[in-house]
């Protein structure tokens, strides 16, 4: 995208926080949601390709409480399971480059900026982190990675992001990539202290790097770690049912397409971790396909690369 569309958008949703909460298979209900209008019998969804998200367990509760085996919109709207969790989400921009570059720090598939959505921890969540790792107050959060694109504002916390490019022409959006930091930086910490620390757990860890962000023990370190095992679990699939609402309800757009590890290999010259596009499109329903995104396609030298490449992408009509 380029930087006039960028900063159109920006002067949209700049200041925009969006209430948004998930709970496991949740995209299961949303997916459903949008594809019926009318009640639909289960024995027709059964024979469709909907078949798939029937298994998902917030499916297998909502239809074992039907009374004529008849699936209506209202029924999945109102499902409300036992738990989930709060998020809040923001938007910004990252990129910046409006020609060809040899590196991959921005690793967008043209030239340009990525619109990007950032899916927040809410207050509960801050509440343990504040308590468990002590974070210095006057420095940046301990876990939170500046260099990539979360959120601004100091104390707002991000789990995980999707960076989308797409062209209200053609009715088509790429989703770049969706990826989490802060899993990853915990595990990380557990991992370094572990050893050094584990036969006095409890006490503070005196490093001179961490005690510049931090005051904690490896006993914290490790319990936060535990009580974010629920968010390691659905923050892929939180990130993308949040990019498909903003897709079909801010942009009017059903047409998703997804890297394939191969495209996004070649394409934003990096390697990013195949399961993320491998089984989570898969997951979702995405189907390959030959037919790269009209607007992508559209670029000379990306096409080249397309052709030369002949590798596929996802596509999910939603």
């Amino acid at each position: 995208m380029n930087i006039e569309e960028i900063n159109f958008l920006r002067s949209i949703y700049k200041n925009k926080v969006v209430p948004f909460w998930y709970y496991r298979d949740k995209y299961a209900v949303q997916l459903l949601t949008y594809a019926i209008e009318d009640p639909v019998k289960i024995s027709t969804l059964k024979a469709s390709n909907k078949q798939f998200l029937l298994q998902k367990a917030p499916l297998k509760e909502i239809t074992a409480c039907l009374v004529d085996n008849q699936l209506s919109k209202s029924d999945l709207i109102n499902y409300l399971p036992k738990e989930w969790q709060n998020f809040n989400l923001t938007f910004h921009r990252w990129g910046g480059y409006e020609k060809y570059h040899k590196h991959s720090w921005y690793q967008t598939t043209r030239p340009g900026f990525s619109f990007v959505i950032q899916l927040n921890f809410e207050a509960a969540h801050d509440a343990i982190y504040h308590k468990l790792i002590a974070p210095v107050q006057s420095v940046t959060p301990l876990f939170k990675t500046n260099g990539h694109p979360v959120a601004k504002k100091k104390m707002r916390l991000t789990l995980a992001w999707a960076r989308l490019d797409f062209d209200l022409a053609t009715g088509e959006v790429l989703i770049e990539e969706i990826q989490t930091d802060w899993i990853r930086e915990v595990d990380r910490m557990v991992n370094r202290f572990k050893d050094s620390h584990k036969k006095r757990e409890k006490e503070k860890i005196r490093d001179c790097w961490l005690t510049h962000y931090a005051d904690t023990s490896l006993h914290n370190l490790k319990a936060y770690q535990s009580y974010l095992a629920v968010y390691k679990k659905i923050w892929a699939e939180a990130i993308m049912s949040a990019t498909f609402d903003f897709c079909l309800t801010e942009l009017g757009i059903r047409n998703i397409y997804y890297h394939t590890y191969e495209s996004g290999k070649t394409l934003k010259d990096c390697s990013p971790p195949k399961s993320l596009y491998a089984k989570l499109p898969k997951k979702f329903g995405f189907v390959k396909t030959k037919e790269a995104p009209k607007f992508i396609a559209a670029d000379k030298k990306i096409r080249k690369k397309i052709k030369k490449g002949k590798f596929l992408w996802w596509r999910l009509l939603i």
